[in-house]
């Protein structure tokens, strides 16, 4: 399967890539790879992800400056890239599968959901720091309201039902 993201303003595209087996044995679930690609040609090829395994999610800013990747092996890696494709910052590792951008640029969330514990690390990316963490357990999904105000999580009756006994 193939995953195509594309920049703001349409100068950049993020394409994953994802096959059903992995040559090196190293995961059931077969493989994946991040390309980037600029419309103006300078730049064509791999992401230079620091860590081995999947690439579990990838977004881009709400300025199209620079998007973030969750990857490798459990627990993730997360870093942001600028439009370049030079990391920029650092997020540190957890059990991560999910990005979700404020609306407005400001905050980022990473968090992991569906089989993840549903951990979730809140980040001011205007000051480069970790604002705090928190938990969501048995969580699915997850977005910003419109303002970028509120963020929201949301599970599944089966997974409650599960939970509830």
């Amino acid at each position: 399967t193939v995953q195509l993201s594309w920049n703001r303003g349409s100068t950049g595209l993020l394409v994953v890539a994802q096959s059903d087996v992995d040559k090196t044995n190293q995961s059931y679930y077969g493989e994946s790879k991040l390309n980037y690609l600029t419309t103006d040609g300078a730049h064509e090829g791999l992401v230079p992800l620091s860590k081995e395994g999947p690439v579990h999610d990838v977004q881009w800013s709400y300025s199209g400056n620079e998007f973030v990747v969750v990857y490798g092996f459990m627990p993730a890696s997360a870093t942001v890239f600028d439009k370049k494709c030079k990391p920029v910052l650092e997020l540190g590792t957890g059990p991560y599968n999910t990005i979700r951008w404020n609306p407005k640029g400001k905050f980022l969330c990473l968090a992991g959901f569906g089989n993840l514990p549903g951990d979730m690390a809140f980040w001011d990316y205007a000051d480069k720091k970790q604002l705090g963490t928190t938990k969501a357990e048995w969580s699915v999904t997850c977005e910003w309201s419109a303002d970028g105000c509120y963020f929201m999580t949301a599970t599944t009756a089966p997974r409650l039902q599960v939970d509830n006994g």
